[in-house]
């Protein structure tokens, strides 16, 4: 399945306010977007309330300064292409103990494309795989 969704970070909170259920395909997928969206405006969250168990241990993200870090880095990327755009659903697949959701995240600016007249840089493909799950009555999710 692919879903295009190309809507601006502030069309998509209320969008998701409207139109998120506690069904278990549109919730997960909500809950990701609404993630990526966050990590890419500043939005700092908590970690539990966000992220599975097993997500919030890797040594690797907590090498690198866990959620709060991801979404610094995350925020200071968008800014230099302009900022955050659009989040767009590319794939959901189901099983019956997760959702995982391919998505990608686009900026104003083409971070393959130079504003100063230099060469451009490779292309930044910001494709996100997101696994969501249900852990202590809520989605969480890892990545």
């Amino acid at each position: 399945m692919h879903l295009a969704l190309k809507i601006p970070p502030a069309l998509m909170a209320l969008v998701l306010i409207g139109t998120s259920c506690t069904t278990y395909g549109h919730e997960p997928v909500a809950r990701a977007v609404q993630f990526l969206t966050n990590v890419h405006t500043g939005k700092m969250m908590k970690a539990d309330e966000w992220l599975t168990r097993k997500a919030r241990l890797e040594p690797a993200f907590n090498a690198h300064g866990g959620l709060n870090a991801m979404v610094k880095q995350s925020t200071a990327r968008a800014e230099r292409y302009g900022g955050l755009k659009t989040v767009e659903v590319l794939q959901v697949t189901k099983t019956t103990e997760r959702v995982d959701v391919k998505i990608r995240v686009n900026f104003k600016q083409d971070p393959g494309s130079s504003l100063s007249g230099a060469p451009s840089a490779p292309k930044e493909e910001m494709i996100w795989d997101i696994t969501a799950m249900e852990e202590d009555g809520n989605w969480k999710l890892s990545f």
